[in-house]
């Protein structure tokens, strides 16, 4: 018997319907499996000889033709570096068409809320990883990571001191972050944004050169506890409490600061400069970064007990230049401010002062201008008016020249 044409073009659409389920089918059984068994094994391989460290990849929790996504995965401390990432996930993005025609896999990843660990190593290098060129597998198979990017997350800076002990760590609560890998992978460009532990918001953006050990960070800073930029640059002068805003920027080389630029404004902080006997307290002010410079601009404070205001130099390889006036204090506060020896007569009153810094960082020299703002007693005599030159070396002054008035007599000018 004939069967009718129409029912022989709905057989034709039905077998060929179900051959192409079956066709589809197999396409995706053949792909879980490549994907699983192949592929997965193949890009850990590959990252783990790129990084030339161990890298510990999850499971592939699900795929897609341009995509997978691994579980919680690892890059752990080795003997050599503590720089360490846990990662609760790592979205895997690629070009399939790419993959299939060129045997080239470009990886975009990016990293869903990492615990990132960066130490600086004994050799004070920032990120101690050697990222290799790249370079294909036995089976043909070339693995480009071209871009990383930070989803939420945790990052942890550590930075060492030239004495090597580590400086407490920097924390950053992860709002966005992203790296580029260029120059066969010798360089990466990066960009990480969010918020600190102990305030204000950090944005950090750079390049790292492997192969040179160079840095040049970009650092932008909006009521930022200035504690953490002491931790990270390791300045000869520390800072604490209040907050800072600004921007400055870091050049690097083999760890060693080489040079910086910006400036910073500062509120209510507390500084602490080694060759000054007592921390300056409450200041506020500019700070300049320039040419291995540190410069304090238009700025107030406390000196121990002493209120000031002024300038001040800090150059790295010179030492101290600049000048603050104090306002009037006792004579016991300002001895008390620079732990002076007292001397073997009894001297009470007010003074104000000049006071000019110079001398390297090692031995600040203090020359100081004073002026009486109130009558002197000096042991039994009363002086009305005072003007005098003093230097202080360590615990000790000597008056160079003054000039003073007793209540009852003539000006007399002395030197000595």
């Amino acid at each position: 018997m004939q069967v009718p044409p129409s029912r022989r073009r709905q057989r034709l659409i039905t077998g060929a319907a179900v051959g192409l389920v079956l066709a589809v089918g197999a396409g995706l059984g053949y792909g879980r499996y490549y994907i699983y068994q192949r592929l997965s094994p193949q890009i850990e391989q590959q990252l783990n000889k790129q990084i030339d460290r161990p890298i510990n990849l999850g499971s592939v929790q699900g795929f897609s033709l341009g995509g997978l996504r691994f579980g919680p995965s690892e890059l752990p401390p080795t003997a050599d570096s503590n720089d360490q990432l846990l990662v609760e996930a790592i979205a895997v993005d690629f070009n399939l068409w790419t993959l299939l025609t060129q045997r080239r896999l470009d990886l975009n990843l990016t990293l869903i809320n990492p615990q990132v660990t960066v130490e600086q190593n004994q050799a004070r290098r920032w990120l101690d990883l050697n990222i290799a060129p790249d370079d294909p597998d036995t089976e043909g198979l070339e693995v480009n990571i071209n871009n990383i990017r930070l989803r939420r997350g945790q990052l942890t800076l550590i930075a060492r001191q030239r004495s090597g002990t580590l400086s407490p760590p920097v924390q950053l609560a992860i709002a966005s972050g992203k790296g580029r890998l260029t120059n066969q992978n010798k360089v990466i460009n990066f960009d990480v944004q969010g918020k600190l532990a102990s305030g204000g918001d950090l944005n950090i953006e750079g390049i790292l050169d492997f192969e040179q050990e160079t840095s040049n960070l970009r650092i932008r800073a909006q009521k930022l506890d200035p504690v953490a930029i002491s931790n990270l640059v390791v300045p000869p002068v520390t800072f604490s409490g209040g907050v800072v805003d600004g921007a400055i920027e870091l050049f690097l080389e083999e760890g060693d600061l080489s040079d910086w630029n910006g400036e910073l404004m500062a509120e209510g902080s507390t500084l602490i400069v080694p060759a000054l006997t007592k921390p300056v307290e409450d200041f506020s002010g500019k700070i300049g970064f320039q040419n291995q410079e540190l410069q304090f601009q238009q700025t107030t404070g406390r000196l121990g007990t002493l209120p000031f205001s002024g300038d001040l130099n800090i150059n790295f390889e010179t030492g101290f230049t600049g000048q603050i006036e104090t306002a009037p204090a006792e004579i016991a506060q300002i001895l008390d401010t620079f732990e002076l020896e007292s001397p073997a007569f009894p001297v009470e009153g007010q003074l104000a002062t000049t006071v000019t810094f110079g001398g390297p960082l090692e031995q600040i020299q203090l020359a100081v201008a004073a002026t009486n703002a109130s009558q002197l007693k000096v042991d039994r005599l009363t002086l009305e008016r005072f003007q005098g030159d003093l230097t202080i070396t360590g615990n000790r002054f000597l008056v160079e020249q003054f000039t003073a008035q007793p209540t009852l007599g003539a000006i007399s000018p002395a030197k000595g």
